[in-house]
């Protein structure tokens, strides 16, 4: 029955981007349900405001693991496309600085499901002496053709990853959800783009939204239409999922 639902609400949603797609654009993406980048940003602040970050005190064996799909069509039409773990490796302290090492394991997979993969280190600093604080990425400046539309706000709560419920590493097991949805429309090439994007500052692995794949991100889909062969036109969405997250013992990193 649930999968019947899906499914329905799937065609639903498909036959509604198929008429979107079929009228001007413009028609339905306008004044009247613009935000402006400020208001997107807002809501932002007002998220990642919730919890303080003291950056002296990151721990070593910090690491996310997220994985990237690709969905086309209906939900049973779902490929993996890859595999992204960071992990805090090491920590330095001398009187001025704190410096730490991040190590990033990216696995990619092909279409018969090859994998193919990379690691690398990168590094940060932080000054001493600093108290808890909680940085932003300035939201980068766009041009008047990229345009804002139906930004939607919600909270609830949902369940903590499978894995880490099985690790038993996780009191209470659910997690604070913050949700943005908002359509992003470039008039210059005529296409949009619906972005739908859960967030929580409440598991062990935030840190904060300067840091990647440390910004409190549970879920996020960029959903759009692609052309594909002859000119077929099909829905395309693409999702980072949090499948894991903890502390690692030393002997494990």
């Amino acid at each position: 029955m649930k999968a019947v639902l899906v499914l329905f609400l799937s065609i639903i949603l498909l036959s509604c981007m198929k008429q979107l797609e079929e009228e001007p654009l413009e028609d339905y993406f306008n004044k009247a349900n613009q935000n402006s980048f400020e208001e997107f940003q807002e809501v932002l602040t007002r998220i990642y405001q919730e919890k303080q970050v003291d950056f002296l005190e990151i721990p070593v064996g910090l690491y996310t693991f997220y994985e990237v799909n690709n969905q086309i069509q209906t939900p049973t039409n779902s490929f993996l496309l890859a595999d992204f773990i960071s992990l805090i490796h090491a920590r330095e302290e001398n009187e001025k600085m704190v410096h730490y090492n991040i190590r990033r394991e990216e696995i990619y997979y092909d279409e018969n499901n090859e994998q193919s993969s990379r690691i690398y280190d990168e590094d940060f600093s932080v000054p001493k002496p600093i108290g808890p604080s909680q940085t932003l990425k300035p939201l980068e400046e766009k041009e008047e053709s990229v345009t804002l539309h139906n930004l939607e706000y919600e909270t609830y709560k949902k369940p903590v990853p499978s894995r880490v419920a099985e690790k038993g590493e996780c009191s209470p097991c659910e997690l604070n959800i913050h949700k943005l949805s908002v359509d992003v429309y470039n008039r210059e090439n005529n296409q949009v783009e619906h972005i739908e994007w859960e967030i929580s500052t409440d598991f062990v692995g935030y840190i904060s939204s300067d840091f990647d794949l440390y910004d409190g991100t549970v879920s996020r889909c960029n959903k759009r239409w692609i052309e594909v062969n002859e000119g077929q036109n099909v829905f395309l969405s693409q999702c980072w999922v949090l499948r894991d997250y903890g502390i690692k013992e030393p002997d494990s990193i």
